[in-house]
Parts: C-alpha cells; structure tokens; sequence
C-alpha cells in the first residue's frame, strides 16, 4: 500500500475548511435563513438532553400519528425545561435545568388509597431537593 499527496486537490478542499454551505428554497434573507439553521441546532441539542433526562429510548414510528405523539413529547419537555430553568434562575440557584432534575432524581411520591382517602407522601429529601421541590411548585409538606 502506497500513497502520494495530491497538492492540487488539497488546495482546492482546503477553501472550504471552517465553511458550510447552506441551501434553501425560502425567500427568506440570507442572515435569516443563517439564524433559523443555528437555532435549529441549539434545538436539536437541547432535545438530545431531554431524550437522556427523560430516558426517552429509540422510538421507530411509523405513522403519522406516532409521529406528531412524539414530536409533542419532546416539545413539551423543551418547554418545561425553559420553565425550570428559568425559576432557578429567578430563584438564584446556580444549576441547569438539567443539573437539577438529576438533583431530584432520587425524590419519589407515593400515592396510597386506604379506603376511599388519598394519602401522598414524599421520600425522604434533603434541603436542597426540598429547596429544588418549592421552586417547581411542588409541596415539600406531605
């Protein structure tokens, strides 16, 4: 096995290191068509989030329906992350959406019926998670 340089054909690649192209059928302006493609990748990131915080495993759906299911899954945990995140912030703490879901990870509630009465009690928590628990709203009194 042997090989040589091509010198002609690595200048020629060499112009579009650092560079992609983008192409669109939209009559949007060029700086507009640039931001959607950049967002569209912080999307795509914050949904591989989700999908290891929810444990969202590979789902093969086939119909429209399934589909459309899926994509609401996955928005709705997009917009609830926003939503912690932004209490946390408002409230100061100096954690992800993500760092402190993990946090809460061990945190269960159990429901028990004794007869026709509802009894709902919290695992056990420390301060933080109890911290963590008042700002999403949940009751850290049962």
């Amino acid at each position: 096995l042997s090989w040589t340089r091509n010198a002609a054909k690595l200048r020629w690649e060499a112009r579009w290191d650092g560079r992609f192209a983008l192409e669109t059928n939209t009559s949007l302006p060029v700086a507009e068509v640039f931001w959607a493609y950049h967002e569209r990748d912080v999307v795509e990131k914050f949904l591989q989030a989700i999908k290891g915080i929810v444990e969202l495993r590979p789902v093969h759906v086939y119909n429209e329906t399934h589909v459309k299911a899926h994509v609401f899954v996955c928005i709705t945990s997009v917009l609830l992350l926003q939503l912690l995140r932004e209490k946390l912030k408002k409230a100061g703490i100096p954690l992800s959406a993500v760092s402190a879901l993990e946090r809460l990870e061990g945190v269960m509630e159990v429901v028990v019926k004794h007869g026709e009465e509802l009894h709902r009690v919290l695992s056990r928590r420390d301060d933080d998670q109890a911290r963590l628990l008042g700002i999403s709203g949940a009751s850290t009194a049962l």
